[in-house]
């Protein structure tokens, strides 16, 4: 049911024919011509699917120099024609929908970040087609703009893409995390007193210790938080209300270090999520302990989550065509403006 959902929202991307090059753009566009009796269809366009489909289609006003491989009313590529010494230029342009990806993969055989080339020099790099544009070609806009020899090797110095950085602590950011931390120490420490408590009231639990697991806190520890942080900025006494409902965040803060140990330990019987009759072992049998050092870490954590102040305002722009050991998997942006 899943597969058959993702299907019918990416269209029919996957019956359509590959279209990777402009070799095979002109060969599509010379075998199958304008649909004759079709008034939708004009004389620069060549359907890819059926007549109906106008949605996927070619387009060119000068086939023997360029080809556009279209998607509704974005130009996903342009194939140029290969150049005097055969180089081939192909521009991409991303896109995050689904139908979009589904596109990219099964016409043009490319997605939007993990694209490896084999560049001249022998590197394996990354050749990223983002789903922001920095570059225009006549009347389009692109985020990719690659340059490839005839045998499909990517010549990296007249090629680009996007501008690309990752988002990085600068002094301004540390300081306020640090200021944070400084206004809330009295109450951690008297958190830290309670650790008996927490371990007594420990609710081990499958979902808090799967790996996508995460602390279940709620609207109340988010309010809590923000009135206890806004009165001791002014040197005021926290209401008891949020003082409660913070503690109430080193509980469920230690839950989920307790369940996550639980969840990874071997022999360690959490009770499923479809009730079943064992229950789950007590904290006693972990191995491994929370400790007050680990809690008050996660502790500080989330409170600089919850008053979102965790933001790491600085960039650091990382080069083109980065090796494909060293791209990131995470904490990855491009911008037209880094």
């Amino acid at each position: 049911m899943l597969f058959r959902s993702i299907m019918a929202f990416s269209g029919a991307t996957h019956r359509l024919p590959y279209i990777r090059n402009y070799a095979e753009a002109l060969k599509w566009w010379n075998e199958h011509p304008k649909p004759p009796r079709s008034r939708k269809w004009e004389n620069h366009q060549r359907p890819l699917y059926n007549t109906a489909s106008k949605h996927y289609r070619l387009e060119s006003l000068n086939p023997e120099q360029y080809i556009d491989v279209v998607l509704y009313g974005t130009t996903m590529a342009r194939y140029y024609a290969p150049d005097a010494d055969g180089n081939q230029r192909r521009l991409y342009m991303g896109d995050g929908s689904l139908t979009s990806r589904g596109f990219m993969w099964h016409v043009l055989h490319i997605n939007s970040w993990g694209n490896i080339a084999r560049a001249t020099d022998g590197r394996e790099v990354v050749a990223p087609v983002y789903c922001a544009a920095f570059t225009a070609d006549h009347d389009k806009w692109f985020s990719a703009d690659y340059l490839f020899t005839p045998d499909n090797k990517l010549i990296v110095e007249h090629s680009a893409h996007t501008p690309h950085f990752r988002k990085v602590s600068v002094a301004e950011d540390k300081e306020r995390r640090a200021h944070i931390r400084e206004l809330f120490k009295p109450f951690l420490d008297i958190a830290m007193f309670r650790m008996a408590q927490y371990e007594a009231e420990v609710n081990i639990n499958r979902s808090a210790g799967s790996p996508f697991g995460s602390d279940p806190l709620n609207y109340k520890h988010r309010i809590a938080v923000e009135k206890m942080f806004r009165a001791l900025s002014e040197g005021t006494e926290p209401e008891h209300e949020h003082i409660e409902n913070f503690f109430g965040i080193g509980q469920a803060v230690f839950n989920t270090l307790a369940s996550k140990r639980a969840y990874n330990q071997e022999g360690f019987h959490i009770r499923s999520w479809r009730g079943s009759s064992e229950p789950t072992d007590s904290y006693d049998r972990l191995t491994n302990k929370v400790s007050a050092n680990e809690l008050r870490q996660r502790m500080s954590e989330r409170i600089i989550d919850l008053l979102d102040k965790g933001k790491r305002t600085g960039r650091e722009i990382l080069p083109q065509f980065v090796a494909k050991q060293d791209y990131p998997r995470s904490n990855l942006f491009a911008a037209t403006n880094p």
